[in-house]
C-alpha cells in the first residue's frame, strides 16, 4: 500500500530529529572524548565534526518544512542552512583538489578544545564533501522555479554517491575514484552513509513532485512492484557480498569463487524476486485489460443510448450551461447541436418563465435529483413541453455535472388541458360548467374565510325566459342559439374577476367577488340593457330575455355554494313572477316583419 498521510509524516519527522540528535551526540563526543557518540563501531572511520554540524542544519531543514508547506522565516531560515552545507562541502572539496589547508575542519573542533585526546579532527572525505555541496543545493533550489528537476537530479546523485560508499565499504576498497590527489581517501564513516539515507529519503518524500514521492504514493501496479523490488535490489546484493567476503575471511572460499558465487546467489535471488512480482504484474495487466474491454463494451452501449435515444439527454454542469446533447434535442428543438453547446438552458426558456429557473438549480444542487416540467422554446418559435428527470453526477477529479433525460409531452400536456377545460366548461357556451363553477367558487369562499378579507361575495342566478316557446316555434337549433346569445351578453357585462357558469339547460350563476349590493343591482341593469341592446342588433324572430335572481354570500356562516344557490333560486323565481305581474297578455315572444322596426318587448 502506498504512504499514509500519518506515514509519511512520520517518518519525515523522525529523520529530521535523528538527523539532529545524532550530529548533537558526535559534536559532544568530539568536544569530551566519548569515542563511542563518533562512530558506531570503535573500529570504523569517525563522523568528523563539521560533518556532524552540517547534518545537524540538514535535519533542522526537515525540521522546519513541514511536509514541505515552509513558509515565511521557515523558508528563508532553510535557504541559509542549506547555503552553509553546501558552502561547507565546496570548500572541503576545494581543499582536497587543490592541495590547500584552510583549516576549516578546525572552526568547531581545535586541540584546546579537544582536551581528551589532544588530536586534530580531521578533514572529511571528499566523497562525503561532494555529497554535502549537493545535499545543501538541493535544499537552497527546492523553494525556486527550477527546483523540481534539479532537486530530485541532485538527491538521486547523493543516493547514488552514498551507495558507492556503503559498497566500498563493505568490500574495502581502498580508492574511491581517480581523480588526482582525491584517491586513497574512501573513508565515508558507516554513520554519515545511515545518515545520508534518511535525510535524502526525507527530502524525496517532502518534495511532492519527485519519483521517489510518486513511486510511493502510486496506487498503480507500478508503485506496488516498485515499492518491493527497489529495497531488495539494494539490499540483497551487498548482503550477499558481505557475507561471501566475511566467508574469505574466514578462508572457507577463495577470492575467484567469491565473485562467482556472488554474481551466482545475486542473479538467483534477483530473478525469482523479478519472477514473483512479473506474475503479479501480468496477472494485474490482464485484469485491467479484462476491466477495460468491458468499460469499452459499456461506453459503446452508452453511446448508443445517448445517440439513438428517442428521449432527449442534455448534459450540463450546475449552472445550466450545455456540455453535450443528444440527436433528440437537436430533432426536437430545430437547433444544430453546435448551437446548444456552450449556452445555457436559461437561453431556451420563455421570457416570463426564465426566473423559475433558479428552483430547479437549487433543487439539483442540495438534492441531487430533480424533475417536473420544462417549457422550451424551439428555433421556429414553437413552444414545447418536455417532462424531464435530471441527476446530479460527483465524480472524483472532476466538477459536478448534471444528466438530463427529457420527453417531449407538448401534445400530452395540450390534451390535458383540453379534457381539462372539457370537464369544468360547458361544451355550448363556454363558461364554466355546475362542476367546474363549484370547484372554484368553493376554493374562492374557503380563501375568502380564511383570509378574512371580507371583500364580499354575492351570487346571482339567471333563468333564461321563454326557451320552450323557441324550441317548440322556431327549433331546438335556434334554442340553443338563443341560450349562446344569453350566455355572451352576460360574459361581457360582468368583471374578468367574476365567475359565470351555466348550471344546466338554461340557467345561469353568477359570483361577483367583492361587489356590493348596490354594485349588484347595477350589475343586474347592466345584464338587461346588454339584452336589450342585443334584441335591437340582432334581426331575429325572438327575443333574449332573462329573470335573475341575488343571494349575498355570508363568509362567516356554514353554507355550501350548493344551499346558497337554492336561496339565489328562490329569489330569481321571486323576481320572475314580479315580473309576469307587469308583463301583459299581448306583449309577443316573436316579432312580424311590421315591429322588427319597432321596439322590441320582452316576454
Amino acid at each position: 500500500m502506498p504512504f499514509s498521510g500519518f506515514t509519511r509524516h512520520t517518518f519525515v519527522n523522525f529523520s529530521g530529529f535523528f538527523a539532529c540528535v545524532v550530529a548533537v551526540l558526535v559534536l559532544i563526543g568530539w568536544s569530551a572524548d566519548p569515542s563511542v557518540f563518533r562512530t558506531i563501531d570503535a573500529g570504523l572511520v569517525e563522523m568528523k565534526p563539521n560533518v556532524a554540524a552540517s547534518f545537524f542544519l540538514v535535519g533542522l531543514v526537515i525540521c522546519l518544512s513541514d511536509e514541505g508547506r515552509a513558509r515565511g522565516y521557515r523558508k528563508a531560515l532553510s535557504i541559509i542552512c542549506g547555503a552553509v552545507v553546501a558552502c561547507a562541502g565546496a570548500v572541503t572539496l576545494a581543499e582536497w583538489i587543490a592541495g590547500l589547508n584552510l583549516s576549516l575542519d578546525q572552526l568547531l573542533v581545535t586541540v584546546e578544545s579537544n582536551a581528551w585526546t589532544g588530536q586534530y579532527p580531521g578533514r572529511m572525505p571528499p566523497q562525503t564533501a561532494l555529497a554535502l555541496l549537493m545535499l545543501g543545493s538541493s535544499i537552497v533550489i527546492s523553494g525556486t522555479r527550477i527546483g523540481g528537476r534539479v532537486n530530485e537530479l541532485l538527491l538521486n546523485l547523493v543516493r547514488i554517491l552514498t551507495i558507492i560508499a556503503l559498497l566500498g565499504m563493505l568490500y574495502g576498497v581502498e580508492t574511491f575514484f581517480g581523480m588526482v590527489g582525491v584517491t586513497h581517501h574512501n573513508a565515508m564513516p558507516l554513520i554519515t552513509v545511515v545518515m545520508l539515507g534518511f535525510v535524502t529519503t526525507a527530502l524525496g518524500l517532502l518534495n511532492k513532485e519527485s519519483s521517489l514521492s510518486k513511486l510511493i504514493d502510486s496506487e498503480g501496479a507500478g508503485g506496488a512492484m516498485g515499492r518491493r523490488i527497489i529495497p531488495l535490489v539494494l539490499l540483497v546484493p551487498p548482503l550477499v557480498g558481505l557475507f561471501l567476503q566475511t566467508c574469505t575471511e574466514f578462508g572457507l572460499i577463495d577470492i575467484d569463487f567469491r565473485l562467482t558465487l556472488t554474481i551466482t546467489i545475486s542473479m538467483i535471488v534477483m530473478s525469482l524476486v523479478i519472477y514473483k512480482y512479473t506474475v503479479q504484474i501480468d496477472d494485474i495487466d490482464l485484469q485491467r485489460r479484462s476491466v477495460e474491454r468491458e468499460l469499452a463494451e459499456r461506453e459503446q452501449r452508452y453511446r448508443e443510448l445517448f445517440d439513438y435515444s428517442h428521449g432527449m439527454i442534455c448534459i450540463h454542469d450546475i449552472h445550466g450551461v450545455m456540455e453535450r446533447v443528444n440527436p433528440a434535442v437537436v430533432a426536437s428543438t430545430g437547433y444544430t447541436a453546435d448551437e446548444l453547446t456552450g449556452r445555457s438552458i436559461i437561453e431556451f426558456l420563455p421570457e416570463e418563465k426564465r426566473p423559475l429557473i433558479g428552483a430547479f438549480f437549487r433543487q439539483i444542487e442540495h438534492e441531487g435529483i430533480a424533475s417536473g416540467l420544462l417549457p422550451i422554446v424551439a428555433k421556429d418559435g414553437r413552444e414545447l413541453t418536455w417532462r424531464y428527470q435530471s441527476i446530479l453526477v460527483t465524480e472524483e477529479g472532476r466538477r459536478p455535472y448534471v444528466i438530463g433525460h427529457a420527453l417531449d409531452v407538448t401534445e400530452l400536456v395540450a390534451a390535458q388541458i383540453e379534457l381539462r377545460d372539457l370537464s369544468l366548461t360547458d361544451e355550448l357556451t363556454g363558461l364554466l360548467n355546475r362542476r367546474g363553477f363549484l370547484h372554484l367558487a368553493e376554493q374562492q369562499l374557503r380563501l375568502e374565510r380564511h383570509k378574512g378579507t371580507a371583500r364580499g361575495l354575492n351570487l346571482l342566478f339567471a333563468d333564461m325566459d321563454g326557451l320552450k316557446k323557441i324550441n317548440d316555434t322556431v327549433g331546438h337549433e335556434a334554442g340553443s342559439d338563443a341560450i349562446k346569445e344569453l350566455a355572451g351578453a352576460v360574459k361581457s357585462v360582468v368583471r374578468d374577476g367574476d365567475l359565470v357558469a351555466r348550471w344546466g339547460g338554461d340557467e345561469f350563476v353568477i359570483l361577483t367577488i367583492g361587489a356590493e349590493d348596490e354594485n349588484v343591482d347595477a350589475m343586474i341593469e347592466r345584464i338587461e340593457r346588454r339584452l336589450d341592446e342585443h334584441n335591437a342588433e340582432n334581426g331575429k324572430s325572438y327575443l333574449v330575455a332573462c329573470s335573475i335572481g341575488k343571494a349575498p354570500v355570508n363568509l362567516k356562516g356554514d353554507k355550501t355554494f350548493e344551499e346558497i344557490i337554492a336561496e339565489a333560486d328562490e329569489a330569481m323565481y321571486t323576481a320572475k313572477r314580479r315580473r309576469k305581474a307587469r308583463r301583459t297578455d299581448t306583449a309577443p315572444i316573436f316579432l312580424d316583419s311590421e315591429l322588427m322596426n319597432n321596439d322590441l318587448a320582452w316576454y
